[in-house]
Parts: structure tokens; C-alpha cells; sequence
């Protein structure tokens, strides 16, 4: 078997909320028709992009030894001398059988509908990231006209019917759901996937993972999960308090606090549900991630650290100056969690100094981004980076 195959690419699409469609969700290379169009969920089914020639050719690139550019996430993963997603999925997905009639596996992200605009997300994402995207694009457009451009991330899977049935007959193969949004508990395709999950009795042999942002609070839930092999639940919190509120803006940090108790007390009642804390890691949090760990691990929760945001460089750790980077590594190294979760942070801790300490090619040209673009959305917003993190704000001053 070919040092470069991938195991995920052969069982799994990827559904973009601009109805796009990849092989994974570690990649943005779109899949495309013949004439070199990307396929859209609101003009091509569902059938003809997996049995697309562009699906075909990355997998065969793949299995012949040839690192794709497509996948360069994983590639560059690799190189800081972590395990890639390509790599641990390898391992997981071992024994699963690959059909060739459809997927086994779906990331979903049915549309950017959103009540929070973390500043660790964009305008394709998050609806609720619209006006500070205009803002920033300094478009001549007008604000309507711009917008139209979002269309499909409003509309491609507003009751798109044929979309729907497809997964509906494929219902009995698949293994693994994986749910994001927007905010996946406002998207109405969300709970139409998991109902039709339980009713066709397919839920029995299926894993599923949700990410929410802990602001919407259902009860239903719970039950629903209940029906399913495993879940798992990822609640994405990526600071405390204020820290948290200003990072992701919209929330607010007492409602995710309770609505995060009554969910545990919800979830503690069924075995097969997981409920974990995930935190975002950007230039933003990243001091911080101590203090984050030690607040939860003390509540009795797993979390994890493990998702770096490399999208921008403005949103990467790596692109922070090197000065900056050895101030942070020498803060979280004193930490030694209070708790009996060690080894979770040993895990986490270590791979993300492997991808921190990786110096990307541009890196001198590009170290300051973070600060230009976050003293932008300070000005949009009207908020205070100093304020809120004063201890972060000084290391950037060394700079």
C-alpha cells in the first residue's frame, strides 16, 4: 500500500455550507466536473460528484505515491513531525470496507447560518459575519449587492429535496456522521439528517459527532443522541469569561456555562454520548490555553486543543514571532494540571509545540499579521485587544 493513501478520501465527502463539495474537511480542493467547474449541491447530485473523475484521480494520485497538492494540510502536518489526519484516519478506518456505490462517511456543514462571529471564523462560515466582512473588504458594492455572492451558503440546502432522498437511501452504509455549521442546532437540515438516522433504524450502527457553539440549549437532544452507537459532543469554548466573549463574539459566557450544565446533566444519563470541551487555537487564546484547561479539567471534562486554525495566517500560531512563541512555551510548560487529565494535556501540549515551532517559508514577511488584522476588527467592533488580554498585549510589544 502507498505511503500517501488515504482512507478517508475513499469513504467520505465533505459538504461545504457553500454546497461545494471536497474529499475531506482538511482540504478546500473542490471536486469538478469535466469541464473543470466545481460542482455545486444546488445544480449537481450528490451521485455524480462521488463517481466525479476529479474524486477518482485524487484517490489514484493518492494510492500511486504522489502527494497531492490538494492535500498539502496534511502534508505540511507531517512535515512539523505530528500525526496527520490523513494518517491517524488510516489507522481508524482500517478495517471499513470501501463501496463504490456511495460514501460511508459525511462531514456536513449544511449552511453558514450562525448566531455568533467568532474571530476565528469568516464570513463563509458564519452569517453573523457578514457586516464586519463588508467592512473589511472595503467593497465599492453596496452592502445588498455584495451579499448576493453568499447566496448558496443561505439557500443550497434549504429543502433540497433530491439531496435529501439520496441520503436517505444511503442511510443503511453509512457509519459516521460529522455535524457542523454555522451553529449546527439552527440549521433545520441538521435534525432531518438525525431523524431520518432513528427512523430508518440506522442510527443503531452509527457514530455521530455534532460541534456546537453552547449557545442554543435543546432538550431533545439527548434522546436523540440516545438512539445512536456513539456520539460524540463537541462544545467549542475557547476561553474563559470575557476572554471567551471576545473571541467569540455573540456568545455570552454565563448562557454557554448553563446551558454546558444542563447538557452534562442531560448527557451524564446515556452512556454512548461523549461530551467534550473543544477550543480553537489561534494567536488569540493560545497563553491562555492553561488556564482554559485547568477551569474545565476541574469540572470533569475532557478537552481538547488539538484544532489549530491555519486558514490565514493572521489566525496561525505559527506566523507569531518567534520571540513571542518562546514566551509561550516557556508559560505553558510550568503548568502541571491540578487535576488527574495529564495525560490529555501532555498530548495536546506537545503536539501543538510541534506545529508552533514549524516556521512556514513566509514567516518573516508575514509574523505581524496577526496584530494588523486584529487591530482592524478592534476598530470594526469597537473593542480593546489590551483590555481583554493584557498579558498577550505586552509580549506583542516586545515585537
Amino acid at each position: 500500500m502507498s505511503d500517501t493513501h488515504c482512507k478517508l478520501a475513499q469513504l467520505a465527502l465533505n459538504l461545504d455550507m457553500s454546497g461545494m463539495v471536497s474529499p475531506c474537511n482538511v482540504t478546500s480542493h473542490w471536486l469538478q466536473n469535466n469541464n473543470k467547474e466545481n460542482f455545486r449541491l444546488n445544480k449537481h447530485s450528490i451521485e455524480e460528484i462521488w463517481n466525479s473523475d476529479s474524486r477518482k484521480e485524487l484517490i489514484e494520485a493518492h494510492n500511486s505515491g504522489i502527494k497531492h497538492p490538494a492535500c498539502s494540510g496534511c502534508w505540511n502536518t507531517e512535515a512539523t513531525g505530528n500525526r496527520s489526519p490523513r494518517q491517524i484516519f488510516n489507522e481508524q478506518l482500517k478495517a471499513v470496507e470501501v463501496l463504490e456505490s456511495q460514501p460511508r462517511i459525511f462531514i456536513m456543514k449544511p449552511g453558514n447560518r450562525c448566531n455568533v462571529a467568532c474571530r476565528s471564523c469568516n464570513e463563509h462560515t458564519s452569517s453573523s459575519w457578514y457586516k464586519d466582512a463588508y467592512a473589511l473588504s472595503e467593497s465599492n458594492k453596496e452592502f445588498k449587492e455584495w451579499l448576493e455572492f453568499f447566496y448558496p451558503h443561505r439557500n443550497t440546502y434549504e429543502n433540497n429535496i433530491d439531496l435529501e432522498n439520496t441520503l436517505q437511501q444511503w442511510q443503511p452504509n453509512i457509519i459516521f456522521w460529522d455535524l457542523y455549521g454555522g451553529e449546527p442546532l439552527l440549521i433545520p437540515l441538521t435534525y432531518k439528517i438525525i431523524n431520518v438516522a432513528i427512523e430508518t433504524g440506522s442510527s443503531i450502527n452509527q457514530k455521530l459527532q455534532i460541534h456546537t457553539n453552547g449557545t442554543v440549549y435543546d432538550p431533545k437532544l439527548s434522546y436523540m443522541f440516545a438512539k445512536f452507537k456513539e456520539v460524540s459532543v463537541a462544545y467549542s469554548i475557547d476561553a474563559i469569561g470575557k476572554k471567551n466573549d471576545y473571541i467569540r463574539s455573540g456568545s455570552s459566557w454565563n448562557k454557554v456555562i448553563e446551558n454546558l450544565n444542563l447538557y452534562q446533566n442531560d448527557f451524564s444519563k446515556h452512556s454512548n454520548i461523549k461530551f467534550t470541551i473543544r477550543s480553537t487555537v489561534t494567536p488569540l487564546n493560545i497563553l491562555y490555553l492553561d488556564e482554559t484547561y485547568e477551569y474545565f479539567s476541574n469540572k470533569g471534562f475532557v478537552i481538547d486543543f488539538g484544532n489549530v486554525v491555519t486558514d490565514h495566517p493572521y489566525n496561525n500560531v505559527q506566523y507569531l514571532p518567534k520571540i513571542i512563541k518562546l514566551e509561550i512555551e516557556n508559560k505553558l510548560k510550568k503548568y502541571q494540571p491540578s487535576s488527574n487529565r495529564n495525560k490529555k494535556w501532555s498530548q495536546n501540549f506537545d503536539y501543538l509545540l510541534k506545529f508552533m515551532n514549524y516556521t512556514p517559508a513566509n514567516h518573516k514577511l508575514l509574523q505581524n499579521s496577526f496584530i494588523e488584522r486584529n487591530n482592524k476588527m478592534d476598530q470594526i467592533r469597537g473593542e480593546k485587544f489590551s483590555e481583554i488580554f493584557p498579558e498577550m498585549h505586552q509580549l506583542l510589544s516586545l515585537t
